[in-house]
């Protein structure tokens, strides 16, 4: 998986961890247009943006030099993850749409690689 992949499927899976909505996962992993692909980037982008600059005690998205730690609330549990690597940079996003635009399974097999980083965080925070 190529990094632009990667710190996409990082950015997908801290905002479902933050936000505590697969919504924006959904759509990409469900997308049949480019037109679909590019409205959950966007709101992708925007959403995590909104987070990291006003982080509340129940959601946060912290960057770190080697991981993204991110708080939020899960019923009543409390649940701070790290997740390996960095977010995308701004150029990643265009990059990232431009992969997409000749194969929609990139935006689809990105979603599901993000599934599964969010699947095992959530599984080791309640493990330790």
């Amino acid at each position: 998986m190529g990094m632009i992949y990667w710190r996409l499927s990082n950015a997908l899976a801290a905002i479902v961890l933050a936000s505590r909505s697969y919504t924006i996962l959904d759509r990409l992993a469900n997308a049949i247009s480019q037109d679909a692909v590019a409205k959950a980037i966007y709101e992708l982008g925007r959403n995590l943006d909104v987070i990291i600059r006003n982080p509340k005690e129940d959601q946060a998205i912290r960057l770190h030099e080697e991981f993204i730690q991110v708080t939020s609330k899960w019923g009543d549990a409390s649940v701070t993850v790290k997740i390996r690597g960095q977010l995308p940079e701004p150029r990643d996003y265009e990059e990232f749409l431009n992969a997409t635009v000749g194969n929609i399974q990139v935006a689809r097999c990105t979603a599901a690689y993000a599934s599964g980083l969010v699947s095992s965080s959530l599984a080791s925070s309640r493990k330790g």
